[in-house]
């Protein structure tokens, strides 16, 4: 009778034992899926933001040069993060967009006589730093560029 006591007490410290494992291994479980959930949408690079009045704006742009519209595209999509500026030559825009340079010299015109962005000479090639009034890329609660307008 002893024996099987011993057995049955035997028994319930590895069932418990077990049921303590499992519960360790569901905790994991659901850690592993939180975390892959959470890093699901994430897009390598950040993410910018723009207003709502800033999309009326950019709307706008797009009847109205649809060039211009193309370059603020690249540019919002290469801008740096905390900065808004990106560096880069009309002849290389050129070849993303598959335009001529001089479209592309009407267009960066466009968007600096309109506010969208400010152009820094830097030898040859343009350093073009967007106005965080219009679209801003940074983490949440900050919200500070280089150049700035409304």
């Amino acid at each position: 009778m002893a024996d099987d006591e011993n057995r049955m007490e035997n028994l319930e410290l590895q069932l418990s034992q077990a049921r303590a494992l499992l519960s360790h291994t569901v905790d994991t479980l659901q850690e592993e899926r939180r975390l892959a959930a959470a890093a699901k949408n994430r897009v390598p690079g950040g993410y910018y933001m723009m207003s709502r009045a800033a999309e009326k704006n950019l709307r706008s742009l797009q009847r109205e040069n649809p060039g211009a519209a193309l370059v603020f595209s690249v540019l919002r999509e290469h801008m740096q993060i905390g900065t808004n500026a990106v560096t880069i030559s009309n002849p290389a825009l050129a070849k993303i967009l598959g335009k001529s340079p001089r479209t592309i010299a009407r267009a960066t015109k466009h968007l600096v006589d309109h506010a969208f962005v400010q152009v820094i000479k830097t030898g040859n090639t343009n350093c073009y730093v967007v106005n965080e009034q219009v679209a801003f890329a940074g983490s949440p609660g900050q919200r500070k560029a280089v150049f700035s307008t409304t």
